[in-house]
């Protein structure tokens, strides 16, 4: 995670759920350990490029960061938290290509020892690029 990466403002430490962001401009974030989940489309079309995921998450909801192009999320848990299709809804082969795209072009950044959980789990698995040297 880069230097510049911007924490969440106060009160989203304070819900223990990600539900919206408040500013789709910025483009990194580190979410408090105090969140437990991410909920639907809470990052859904911001510019966010890089995110760090601490290990008290345990579940991520549907397209969490639906549109977000070229992401790289930074996992710390060595469990991957609970989650279906964080990339959103396939409705169509349009839509299916689409969160293809999303799974091959961002990157995975997972701790050492977790990369065969994270090739097994359902919303983790069809990552293109996973590092497992965190």
């Amino acid at each position: 995670m880069p230097d510049s990466a911007i924490e969440i403002v106060e009160w989203f430490k304070n819900v223990g759920v990600a539900t919206d962001i408040i500013d789709i401009t910025m483009m990194s974030y580190l979410i408090p350990d105090s969140v437990t989940t991410i909920e639907k489309y809470a990052f859904s079309g911001s510019r966010l490029k890089s995110i760090t995921i601490p290990d008290s998450v345990t579940s991520i909801r549907h397209g969490a960061f639906e549109h977000c192009w070229k992401l790289e999320i930074h996992s710390k848990n060595p469990t991957p938290p609970v989650c279906d299709s964080i990339f959103g809804e396939i409705d169509g082969e349009d839509d299916a290509d689409s969160v293809r795209y999303f799974y091959s072009y961002c990157t995975l950044y997972i701790p050492k020892g977790s990369y065969a959980a994270y090739k097994a789990a359902d919303g983790w698995k069809d990552f293109g690029y996973i590092n497992a040297g965190m």
